[in-house]
């Protein structure tokens, strides 16, 4: 075995001054300042160089959830009221430690470019009781990781009011009961004739609506255009009840379910109005427990579904369709489905006049297609996997 060779420092010394010359500094005249040496005197500084790049937040509140609830719902007002000029050049981000934040019967309006973030939807509730929704957003903000609560008592009881403009909420638990005439989860508007907008998303949200009276919408869209993706909605009691609600406007549903419950009239999974369009995903549309339970139901609107389910169930009694359709102006309107699954004892499908249907590679079980206007199958096939000629639906 070879021993390692050490060489001593005055070894060093002959060696760097023999091979490097005047060139090559000497170790020796290198002042040492680590053991006991004095540095010398500071250089002149530099000048600073060029700032880096912005931050996604230039300011940044935490907020503490206080000794009561009611202590809670007083520090996130007042964190919100000390933020005095939001822009998109100094947006703020305001997080909310894991408690529970009572607003009492006042809502909460968040202001463009204030962005409002708690430690998780089991973590973090704000809640109110107020007529208003509990949370009110503006366009440009986003919302995420918390529940939002209304707990009912008035007229109207909603959870989140949204406009249909730059907003995205992620990771959200909106929860709205008890409401006398109306209870809602979340809603969200738009401008009547205005451009689509874009950049309004609800990712990983889960909407709960539930009343023994009014009408009752786990998603209630008013002229709006918007994106759900893997969420669930779910509206429960109530007279009516509706998972989805859209009344003039254009709504993606991707990965995601919507569902209507024991309302006392009618439970309709998804409902559209008014010159809508639905397009469905990889999603499911039920109307569950109601005297007329329908997985989608369409006035003057058109739709696309794919890979989805569309399901009316309920009691023998009960009227249940996968898919209804009726028409109000005097126009005309189409629905796509495609490779999906529909269910309705009563009538798998109602057409209506001015309707054409065209159903391809689909699943039917249950009831018969019957109605007005035209009905189309290809490829598609019945609960005993019989499937007849096209056009003819099983």
């Amino acid at each position: 075995m070879r021993r390692p060779l050490v060489l001593s420092l005055s070894i060093l010394f002959s060696l760097t001054s023999a091979c490097g010359g005047d060139d090559v500094s000497r170790l020796a005249d290198i002042e040492p300042t680590t053991r006991g040496g004095i540095p010398g005197p500071a250089g002149p500084r530099g000048e600073p160089g060029p700032a880096g790049p912005a931050g996604q937040y230039a300011r940044i509140k935490v907020v503490p959830p206080g000794s009561t609830p009611e202590r809670g719902g007083e520090n996130l007002r007042e964190a919100l009221a000390a933020i005095l000029s939001p822009s998109a050049t100094e947006p703020w981000l305001v997080f909310l430690e894991p408690g529970v934040y009572d607003l009492g019967g006042e809502a909460l309006h968040l202001r463009p470019f204030v962005y409002l973030q708690g430690a998780g939807a089991g973590l973090t509730t704000v809640r109110s009781h107020s007529a208003e929704p509990t949370f009110v957003a503006a366009a440009d903000t986003e919302v995420g990781a918390l529940t939002v609560e209304n707990m009912g008592g008035s007229p109207h009881a909603v959870a989140l009011s949204t406009p249909s403009a730059n907003f995205r909420a992620r990771d959200v638990v909106a929860l709205a009961h008890d409401g006398v005439e109306r209870t809602v989860a979340i809603v969200s508007w738009g401008v009547p004739g205005a451009p689509d907008s874009q950049g309004v998303e609800f990712t990983h949200a889960r909407a709960v609506a539930s009343s023994a009276q009014g009408v009752v919408k786990g998603f209630d869209c008013q002229d709006c255009s918007v994106r759900l993706a893997s969420s669930s909605f779910l509206a429960q009691g109530g007279g009516q009840a509706f998972g989805i609600a859209v009344h003039g406007g254009s709504l993606e549903v991707w990965d995601s379910s919507a569902e209507g419950l024991k309302g006392t009239e009618e439970s309709i999974g998804v409902d559209a109005r008014g010159s809508s369009h639905v397009s469905l995903v990889r999603a499911e549309a039920r109307g569950t427990q109601g005297p007329v339970s329908t997985g989608m139901r369409l006035s003057s609107s058109t739709a696309t579904v794919r890979d989805s389910a569309l399901a009316g169930t309920g009691l023998a009694a009960h009227q249940t369709r996968a898919l209804d359709v009726s028409r109000v102006a005097r126009l005309t309107y189409r629905v796509d489905v495609e490779r999906s699954t529909l269910v309705g004892s009563t009538q798998v499908v109602r057409g209506a006049e001015g309707y054409s249907i065209f159903i391809g590679g689909s699943q039917l079980r249950g009831g018969q297609v019957e109605g007005n206007g035209m009905v189309a199958c290809h490829g598609s096939y019945d609960e005993n996997f019989t499937s007849p000629p096209a056009p003819a639906c099983p």
